[in-house]
């Protein structure tokens, strides 16, 4: 079961069974959603995922910000991590050594 949703997390149990049957177990729908439902309870199974490919997402734009100040910088850098953090659309920051403080 977990071999068959690392491969594809949206495959239903149905299919799930009809695979496993097929190389010779004796499973039936319920019991499959029964097993992921166990899984996930148990943590096993801790989430799904979307990964995109960034091709086709047309709307995709980068935006990068080299940050360097020049007096005390650890609350300054913390106050523009969490502000930048909190925009919508901020997919993440991240704190750089070398000539910059932040990215």
């Amino acid at each position: 079961i977990l071999e068959l949703l690392m491969e594809n997390a949206r495959i239903p149990a149905r299919q799930i069974a009809i695979k496993l049957r097929n190389e010779g177990h004796s499973i039936q729908d319920r019991a499959v959603a029964y097993r992921i439902e166990r899984l996930e309870k148990e943590q096993i199974i801790k989430g799904y995922e979307t990964i995109i490919r960034q091709s086709v997402v047309e709307d995709f734009e980068a935006l990068y910000l080299k940050f360097k100040a020049t007096k005390s910088t650890e609350n300054l850098t913390d106050q523009v991590c969490n502000f930048v953090k909190d925009l919508p659309n901020c997919l993440m920051t991240a704190t750089v050594t070398g000539n910059w403080n932040l990215l």
